[in-house]
């Protein structure tokens, strides 16, 4: 199929381009993951979307991240953390308390910078 973005005249309101010129804006290093489960439906990710990590990109505190807890990867917010032991404190966001302790080593993948949300075609 031929690409088609940038070729077509469209509407003043609609610019057709490539999600790959989208989302790779500054970053060559782009990891794409399907959420499941309901911790950040505050933060108005669900399941069944599509997040956007840019694995270049250091996170600072409110942003969004992909962690890697052992062999479980992990959408939450994170904030830096300032005179403990931990450097960062990762939350869901989902209106709930939810504490988790892990023996595992926590590895931010990459910091959430778009969510591509399906609007009930096939998945």
């Amino acid at each position: 199929m031929e690409n088609i973005a940038g070729k077509m005249k469209t509407e003043k309101e609609i610019e057709l381009l490539s999600l790959d010129d989208f989302v790779k804006k500054d970053s060559k290093n782009i990891l794409y993951a399907r959420i499941r489960g309901e911790r950040m439906i505050d933060a108005g990710i669900v399941e069944g979307d599509l997040v956007v990590a840019d694995c270049d990109k250091q996170p600072t505190t409110s942003d969004i991240v992909l962690m890697e807890v052992g062999d479980i990867y992990m959408v939450k917010s994170y904030s830096e953390v300032k005179g403990f032991v931990s450097p960062m404190r990762l939350v869901a966001r989902n209106g709930k308390a939810v504490k988790s302790k892990t023996t595992e080593s926590v590895k931010i993948v990459g910091v959430v910078t778009h969510i591509l949300k399906s609007l009930g075609g096939s998945k």
